[in-house]
């Protein structure tokens, strides 16, 4: 039953992560998959560490929409995210799996007594 729930929760958060798709794109009403998914604190907490507070980029041709890297995360709208931020939500996420599985194993072993 743990395979399919894994899979069953860990689906949703990879789509509304901003990796697949900009989280400006998302549907409004779908938005709140954004604010709770673990994979876009990760992902955006390792696009803060890249872009944010870079210099210029290179580019070989004469105009580059992404030469500036702020383009980048405003584009994918981590503009106003903090790499901090990212930190502790998935500490947070973290302490909350521990307490549930924590929870779930006690649960199991009152039940097998």
């Amino acid at each position: 039953m743990g395979l399919f729930l894994v899979i069953a929760v860990n689906i949703p958060m990879m789509l509304f992560s901003g990796f697949y798709m900009r989280l400006n794109d998302i549907v409004g009403y779908l938005q709140w998959f954004t604010h709770v998914s673990y994979y876009r604190f990760g992902f955006e907490g390792g696009m803060l560490i890249v872009y944010d507070n870079r210099s210029q980029l290179t580019c070989s041709i004469p105009y580059c929409h992404f030469k500036n890297p702020s383009k980048l995360l405003e584009e994918f709208g981590m503009k106003d995210a903090t790499v901090q931020q990212n930190y502790i939500s998935l500490l947070i996420w973290i302490i909350f799996y521990n307490i549930t599985f924590y929870l779930i194993l006690k649960w199991k072993v009152h039940m097998s007594r």
